[in-house]
């Protein structure tokens, strides 16, 4: 939708081929159906925070950058808000309030959209993309931008055909995965219905992988217990870094419930509350500091006896349930499937790709938008922009190859006859450019 604004605002004719019968199937369910649509922050900061081949944005954030993305939706009515963490958000908190708005810009600057319209190949011809194959006919134009999506949320549309045009015109795709996805463990006391929907605020967590213990990576952020394994904000950006980069299981996760603090202080703080209440036990203690249905397997891992008194444990025993507090150890067995990965890892290889207008540059008139190119961000709005700013990127550039045909038509009586035929051939001689 914002690449077909983005050239439609430049004066091409555009025409939207969408997959579903309606618009945004997928916006909708962005941000629990609030649509967090960037974050309030400088492209710099954006490419911190796509691990996923983010200085290849470099140009394409700057060029349209958080800031834009607000300026635009409230030039479309949709005021926005920001909240923790930098997340922007529609001020009504609807994500509905998005989709129509982007819906009468398209209807206000004249791009047609074709419903229930998949797109099954490429018209290639002399080395230039020159239209669309779909099950109801050929669709032919100056430009043709693959915005379809990954392999996440398949229900919305985003089975993977994006790649298989891509192929088609000679691309490569980097291995695809999910991102932003639950993992699974197959620790027996998080399976256990016990300690399922506890949840931890700001903990801190570290990815280990292979039989060395490779640290892969280190963040902070919230994590969820789930009947199969861990979930939350900070287990969704930490999951993108399983099997990419060279890294390849057993993997494992240590969990520090108090990121804040050294082992030395947290010890420290837990003697003192073991002090000041000799004749309390462990596991009531234990109970103030974090989830009481945790306390069981904190304690076990430090061997100290849950109903001894806090006096008895002893500052080697308080010092132990602190390193376990400082580094639990949990084992991951994978992620969850890419159907249920809010964002796919992977991708149309980037070297492929001209960072200023997405244009393929493997063949003319080709451009490429959003995530079925290999770029993918954490949560917070990153995706959203990502997808915005590329779509801005490739409508503009799409319009402006669209142009120097455009021009190359108007003259094309004082071409020579071989750069006649050479033109019309790349452009479709059966059909009207457009």
């Amino acid at each position: 939708m914002m690449a077909a604004l983005a050239a439609a605002g430049e004066g091409a004719r555009v025409i939207l081929l969408e997959r579903n019968d309606k618009l945004g199937k997928k916006l909708l369910l962005t941000g629990g159906g609030r649509c967090n649509l960037t974050n309030d922050s400088s492209p710099a900061e954006c490419v911190s925070n796509i691990p996923g081949n983010g200085k290849f944005l470099y140009s394409t954030l700057n060029g349209f950058p958080p800031a834009r993305v607000r300026e635009f939706f409230a030039s479309l009515g949709v005021p926005t808000v920001v909240e923790e963490e930098g997340r922007v958000f529609p001020a009504s908190g609807r994500s509905g309030d998005v989709v129509r708005a982007m819906a009468r810009a398209l209807e206000e600057r004249g791009a047609e959209i074709y419903y229930a319209t998949r797109a099954t190949g490429l018209l290639l011809r002399d080395g230039r993309c020159s239209g669309v194959v779909t099950r109801r006919g050929k669709i032919y134009g100056r430009g043709v931008i693959v915005a379809t999506g990954g392999l996440s949320y398949p229900a919305t549309g985003s089975t993977g055909d994006g790649y298989d045009l891509a192929r088609q015109a000679g691309h490569h795709i980097v291995g695809l995965r999910p991102s932003l996805v639950p993992l699974e463990s197959p620790e027996g006391w998080i399976r256990d219905s016990r300690v399922q929907g506890i949840s931890l605020k700001g903990a801190g967590l570290t990815l280990l992988a292979g039989a060395g213990r490779k640290r892969v990576k280190s963040i902070k952020g919230d994590v969820l217990f789930t009947h199969f394994g861990l979930s939350g904000p900070g287990i969704l950006c930490l999951s993108r870094h399983l099997d990419g980069e060279g890294n390849s299981g057993p993997w494992e996760l240590v969990l520090d419930f108090f990121p804040g603090e050294t082992l030395e202080e947290l010890a420290e703080r837990c003697l003192r509350l073991a002090t000041g209440s000799p004749a309390r036990s462990v596991k009531n203690l234990l109970d103030a500091l974090l989830p009481g249905r945790l306390v069981p397997e904190i304690l076990a891992r430090a061997g100290i006896n849950p109903e001894g008194h806090c006096g008895q444990a002893g500052r080697k025993g308080w010092r132990q349930v602190a390193r376990v507090l400082k580094g639990l150890n949990i084992r991951i067995s994978g992620t969850r499937p890419v159907k249920e990965a809010m964002v796919t890892a992977g991708g149309v290889d980037v070297r492929e790709v001209d960072p200023r207008t997405m244009a393929s540059r493997l063949v003319p008139g080709l451009y490429f938008a959003g995530e079925v190119l290999d770029v993918d961000g954490y949560t917070g709005g990153y995706n959203l922009q990502i997808a915005f700013a590329t779509g801005w990127a490739a409508g503009k550039g799409a319009a402006m190859g669209q142009r120097n045909l455009a021009g190359m038509a108007g003259n094309h009586r004082s071409l020579s006859k071989k750069s006649k035929v050479k033109y019309w051939q790349s452009v479709g001689k059966d059909n009207e450019p457009g």
